[in-house]
């Protein structure tokens, strides 16, 4: 198989000058040699076979071949049918200068064409009919010649490549000593400005769009350019840049719309994805509008005029010829399939060994192969690693998936031989697996498994030739029967079951037969017993280990003599040492009293037992050791306390004692003197320990003193605060509130208890007066001797048990209420009491023109409760007739101690008061007096001031109810209080919320 020795059989060319023998030539100081061959040398003398573009196929018809010997060099050449692998083609300035590393261009491929026919398979070839070679596409490259529009035959034949440029002799070997040179002639020369066009600059780093699955050809117009073609969003992968080398879009002459190119031979960079076009193509732009079609004016300006310099004109461009006696040596243009490549060995063909093994397509394997293959070096072939692998052989794993193994091979294979489905190539194939023929039955050698090698029912498998063994077998070939392989329960002893053909042991039971037992091996010291199935020794308390071998006091140290006991593993420690290794040593250890510094202390059972106040492990610590006596003491060592000095005291004699005193200066003399008992003798102006002036710096106002006992200012009444600067009306202890009041502090007025009202709480409140006092529903019982406030008990429970009665309810509510409290009995209701009533009478007027005079003059600000819902009521009276309007009040009731106004009638305590306050402390608006006018405030749109209103009593509430229930009339119509009212009743007249209700005060 020397055929797929590609290294070995690769054609190396050289270029020679046109008319050369064997000669050599100098340029820029180096010297190129070249060999002579004569006009067949390098060409098959006979026919290729035209490709029929109509029918996209050869043309079979003698009369469509063309022949290669009579075109020979001309536009017509199609030359050789094996491809150059690996040529090296170096570039140089106009100085000569390398403009490029050779190595860009490894594995450069040149591919020959076959002739290109324009009128099918009917006509005779001839020139003008075959201008543009085309190919199969595949991995080779193909070259041809550049052809501009408009067409013009002077035109064409000056600026192709004739004869006379044309040297068919100048096919040699080229050689990296002797490189192919191209000039690069994209750069200024002179006035000419040379314009890219197709595949151009170095080495074509622009192309043409490529468009769809083909190759587009380039615009015609120039110096339209297109984008790059290293962009890997154009050119991707060796197969697309293979395929840059012909043009889909024929140009044929006299036709301006689909122009053609020269196709260069292309170079893959693997590292940038970036398609190379190798040498240059020199044109001159010379027309911007490009309007001319056709003339047959040779000196006319073209769109795109080739232009040769004179340097470059030296040199032409060498193709791949390939000698005669080589024809049959080239490998296959196509996969081979069903076959993988080998190496005899033992009379078949086996596998080869692999450089490298991958998964995926036989596309991807195809052309892992090319891009691994770039050694362009004869001396390559057979060597170790990627440079010198060629070949590769695909085999499918999975039908659905198109996956398989693919083996590169670095070793010349020498065979072939059949696997089912596999696909090989060698470095020059079609990547694309669906080009791949059958090799020739005569080609394929017997593969290793034709000898059927695997014994005892195995299967041999491809393409290694691997046997797969059945079961209980092994071995390269099963020959061996595999020991343990069961085929039943009995072979496995009884302590298993056969699955498998393998013994399933029993737990505790192993071995091919479960013949042996986990305890079998298993010696346990110190008395363990082996336990089944784990095959564990259980040890005895006291000992551990895989084999009972450790016992706990292995590890167990035990220091001055102490013992380590079993099982516990803990050291039994003799007198005087303790710890767990029996380490440490009571310092308190003694063997006689004097070891204990006798007599403060005595050795009883081997410890120093110290005297009281005596420390340490010795006993030598005296009693005051850490003992310090302050301002003169001192310790007593037996006791271990300190013994003060006079006016020290403490522990540590750290207190000065007060009044002590050991000078007049210990006394701020001259406020006193220190007397013969050590005590300070004070003047009485400075009544303190140790004479001190509290007073000092004490600053008190509006005529308050300062207490030298205390250093505080004692304010006069109506004062307060550390200074006597802080206002207090109801005084500073409470003396100017009556007592039916407490003193708020803080609001700096007096707070009323339930029934009476009034700035000072004296007056009664409204809501009881009329129903508690004499005259209303309750007496007093005289003969029993009572200390209940009759006055106090009613209003008591009208406010809080009675308060959400009607009118006509509330009497008989607080009659049951004062019956039902038995320590209250000396308080009746006035039908129960009505022997009395006449006790009171005289009273009773002279109490009610009191309480007309003192209290109908006085407004009850707050709430009582008489709403429907029982909110607070924003009420004001009285700013008509000069009032005073007063902050709302916490709601009271107003009570009238009728027999304190009997037996003391002058004063202002007791006779009106609400709970806790006076009368006049009440929150009330107005003073009224005899004959005056009440007048009304409105206060908002849904709350009308209330007014007081006085009537005589006996006055049917009826007649007061139609100014209630008219929002402003009741307001307006003016009272006038009578003079000398022989009877007194009060009637509050009050709106809310829009409505208006009268309610008995």
């Amino acid at each position: 198989m020397n055929r797929f020795n590609i290294p070995a059989n690769h054609i190396q060319l050289e270029w020679a000058k046109s008319g050369s023998s064997v000669k050599t030539s100098t340029y820029k100081g180096k010297t190129y040699t070249w060999l002579p061959r004569s006009q067949t040398a390098g060409v098959k003398v006979g026919y290729a076979t035209m490709w029929d573009r109509s029918s996209k196929g050869y043309c079979t018809r003698s009369d469509a071949q063309v022949d290669t010997q009579r075109y020979l060099g001309q536009r017509l050449m199609a030359v050789g049918a094996c491809p150059n692998y690996g040529k090296y083609i170096a570039f140089v300035d106009r100085s000569g200068n390398p403009v490029d590393s050779v190595e860009r261009f490894t594995n450069e491929i040149h591919g020959n064409t076959m002739p290109f026919s324009i009128q099918g398979c009917t006509s005779t070839a001839s020139v003008g009919t075959a201008e543009v070679p085309m190919g199969q596409s595949g991995w080779s490259m193909y070259s041809g010649y550049l052809v501009k529009c408009p067409f013009n035959q002077a035109v064409y034949d000056k600026d192709m490549l004739l004869d006379a440029e044309y040297d068919p002799n100048a096919c040699s070997f080229v050689t990296l000593e002797n490189p192919l040179v191209f000039l690069d002639t994209s750069q200024k020369e002179g006035s000419l400005a040379y314009k890219p066009y197709a595949f151009h600059g170095q080495g074509g780093h622009k192309g043409y769009d490529f468009v769809g699955s083909g190759v587009g050809c380039p615009p015609f117009s120039p110096p339209q350019t297109t984008r790059p073609m290293k962009s890997p969003g154009i050119i991707t992968d060796p197969f697309l840049c293979s395929q840059l080398s012909r043009c889909t879009s024929m140009c044929w002459p006299w036709d301006a719309n689909r122009p053609c190119y020269r196709s260069l031979p292309a170079s893959f960079n693997h590292s940038t994805s970036e398609c190379l076009i190798l040498g240059y193509h020199t044109q001159t732009y010379i027309n911007d509008s490009c309007t001319i079609k056709s003339t047959d004016d040779p000196t006319a300006k073209y769109c795109v005029k080739a232009h040769k310099t004179v340097e470059s004109s030296n040199y032409t461009y060498v193709t791949a010829f390939t000698r005669p006696d080589f024809e049959t040596a080239c490998p296959p243009r196509e996969p081979l399939k069903n076959v993988v490549f080998g190496t005899i060995s033992g009379g078949v063909c086996t596998q080869l060994a692999s450089a490298s093994t991958s998964t995926g397509t036989a596309g991807e394997c195809g052309q892992a192969v090319f891009e691994a293959s770039s050694d362009d070096s004869p001396s390559g072939a057979g060597g170790s690693g990627s440079s010198s692998i060629f070949w590769s052989s695909w085999i499918p794993q999975s039908a659905s998936t198109q996956q398989g193994t693919c083996n590169l091979y670095s070793t010349v294979p020498t065979c072939l031989f059949k696997v089912d489905g596999a696909i090989s190539f060698t470095a020059l194939s079609a990547a694309d697996p669906s080009l791949a023929k059958d090799p020739p039955s005569d080609a394929i050698t017997p593969g290793p498994c034709s000898s059927n090698p695997c014994k005892n029912g195995g299967t041999c498998e491809l393409p290694g030739g691997t046997c797969k063994c059945p079961a209980c077998f092994s071995g390269s070939n099963c020959e061996t029967r595999v020991a343990g392989c069961c085929a039943s329960n009995a072979d496995c002893g009884g302590k298993g079951s056969c699955v498998s053909n393998k013994c399933k042991c029993n737990s505790g039971y192993s071995g091919p037969a479960c013949e042996k037992g986990a305890c079998d091996d298993v010696q346990c010291q110190n008395s363990g017993t082996c336990k089944m199935p784990s095959g564990v020794c259980e040890c005895p308390e006291g000992f551990s280990g895989l084999r009972c071998e450790t016992s706990v006091c292995d590890q167990v140290t035990c220091e001055n003599g102490g013992q380590c006991e079993m099982p516990s593993g803990k050291c039994k420690c003799p007198a005087c040492f303790t710890g767990d290794h029996c380490e440490t040593k009571n310092p308190r250890c003694c063997e006689t009293d004097n070891d204990c510094n006798s007599p403060q202390g005595k050795c009883v059972f081997s410890s120093c037992q110290c005297a009281p106040s005596i420390t340490g492990d010795k006993c030598d610590n005296s009693g005051c050791a850490g003992v310090t006596c302050l301002n003169g003491g001192t310790c007593n060592q037996l006791s271990g306390h300190c013994k003060c000095p006079k006016c020290y005291s403490g522990s540590n004699c750290e207190t000065h004692e007060a009044n002590c005193c050991e000078s007049d200066s210990d006394c701020n003399a001259p406020n006193g003197v220190c007397n013969s008992s050590n005590t300070c003798e004070c003047t009485p102006e400075f009544p303190a320990a140790n004479c001190v002036d509290l007073c000092s710096g004490v600053e008190c106002s509006n005529d308050g003193k300062c207490d030298p006992a205390t250093g505080k200012c004692t304010c006069l009444a109506g004062w307060g605060g550390p200074q006597c600067i802080v206002p207090q009306p109801c005084g500073t202890e409470g003396a100017i509130c009556s007592g039916n009041a407490t003193c708020d502090q803080e609001a700096l007025s007096c707070v009323c208890k339930p029934g009476y009202t009034g700035e000072d709480c004296t007056e009664l409140s409204p809501e009881c007066s009329e129903l508690c006092t004499v005259g209303g529903s309750v007496i007093r019982d005289s003969v029993s001797e009572c200390k209940v406030d009759c006055y106090s008990a009613c209003c008591k429970h009208l406010i809080e048990s009675c308060k959400d009665q009607s009118e006509d309810n509330q009497e008989q509510c607080v009659k049951d209420a004062l019956q039902a409290e038995e320590d209250e009995s000396c308080c009746v209701a006035r039908e129960e009491g009505s022997s009395n009533a006449a006790l009171y009478a005289i009273a009773g007027v002279a109490a009610a023109l009191l309480v007309l005079g003192a209290a109908g003059g006085m407004y009850y600000k707050n709430s009582m409760g008489a709403g429907a819902s029982g909110e607070v009521l924003d009420n004001s009276v009285g700013e008509a007739v000069g009032g005073k309007h007063r902050p709302t009040r916490q709601e009271s009731a107003i009570s009238v101690d009728f027999e304190d106004y009997a037996n003391t009638p002058d004063d202002a305590t007791g006779d009106l008061q609400a709970e806790g306050e006076t009368a006049q402390e009440a929150d009330w608006d107005v003073n009224v007096e005899d004959g005056d006018v009440l007048g009304c405030k409105e206060t908002g749109s849904k709350h009308i001031g209330m007014a007081l209103l006085l009537q005589l009593h006996g006055a049917t509430f009826s007649d007061w109810e139609p100014d209630c229930n008219e929002r402003r009339r009741k307001c307006s119509d003016s009272t006038v209080i009578p003079a000398s009212p022989l009877k007194l009743g009060w009637r509050l007249c009050f709106s809310r919320d829009d409505d208006y209700h009268s309610a008995h005060l």
